[in-house]
């Protein structure tokens, strides 16, 4: 697609992450090239990446468009960084959680309050603890009870 990013010049390390995980799967250093419009080199790049883009409002002035107001840069590579997942141990860059658990201190707010704790389905709410007893159904907490103190 087309973005606004910096201008890119001299050598760039070029990272390819893994579809299923984001993963590092590659990290390459490729020397960036603008390409000038009209040339042989932009006519051909112009044309593999017009064939890529999707959704284009204008498809019959899009190439002239990218020669007016875009830039067009070659990344051709230079070395391979980093190859595959890596070893177990080697670290992956993001932020470790905290030591002592990542919820910590008081529940936070909802919004219309907390509902009833779920239980079990069926099984009756005992001195208010909010148990999941179905409506309907009052001899519920009865048959409960007594299931619990041995009697059928």
């Amino acid at each position: 697609g087309e973005q606004d990013l910096p201008a890119l010049t001299g050598v760039v390390e070029v990272v390819v992450p893994g579809k299923d995980t984001g993963a590092r799967l590659a990290a390459v250093l490729a020397r960036a090239r603008t390409l000038a419009p009209g040339t042989a080199e932009w006519v051909e790049a112009v044309g593999v990446l017009a064939g890529k883009r999707l959704n284009e409002r204008d498809p019959a002035g899009q190439r002239d468009r990218w020669a007016r107001s875009a830039s067009v840069v070659r990344l051709e590579p230079v070395r391979i960084e980093h190859l595959g997942r890596g070893s177990p141990d080697s670290p992956s860059g993001a932020v470790r959680p905290p030591a002592d658990g990542s919820t910590t201190g008081r529940r936070p707010w909802h919004w219309r309050g907390r509902g009833p704790v779920r239980r079990a389905a069926g099984r009756p709410a005992e001195d208010g603890d909010g148990g999941d007893a179905r409506a309907g159904d009052h001899g519920a907490e009865e048959r409960y009870r007594a299931r619990r103190s041995g009697v059928q």
